[in-house]
């Protein structure tokens, strides 16, 4: 056994406990579904592979994250399609909203965890 097959063991089972089956399903499912370059299919088969995710979460997570690919896709089209430049603008507005949300849900829930 080489010690990189090691390492990729050690590193995917400290993940399996620290997010647990459902946390590595969404993320494997929100990795393959957001659609950027390096991200997809193939690219999350190879990291369940790598993190030794059974077959049958890896197959749903990637299945279901190709779907939620293209739905993006084809809203994003639409929505350019029919609107044009202000059509991009929308589409990035409401990325850098959600990403705003995220990360002020993030800050009140560390906040909410110190006064505790």
């Amino acid at each position: 056994e080489y010690w990189t097959e090691e390492k990729r063991r050690e590193r995917g089972e400290k993940l399996k406990k620290s997010a647990g089956n459902k946390g590595i399903f969404w993320a494997l499912l929100i990795f393959v579904g957001i659609p950027i370059p390096g991200t997809g299919a193939w690219t999350g088969t190879l990291a369940a592979s790598i993190l030794d995710i059974d077959f049958k979460t890896s197959i749903l997570a990637i299945s279901l994250g190709v779907v939620l690919a293209g739905i993006i896709m084809s809203i994003g089209s639409k929505i350019v399609s029919n609107f044009g430049w202000i059509g991009v603008l929308i589409i990035v507005l409401v990325i850098l909203a959600i990403i705003g949300i995220y990360f002020l849900n993030k800050k009140l829930n560390s906040n909410k965890k110190v006064n505790k």
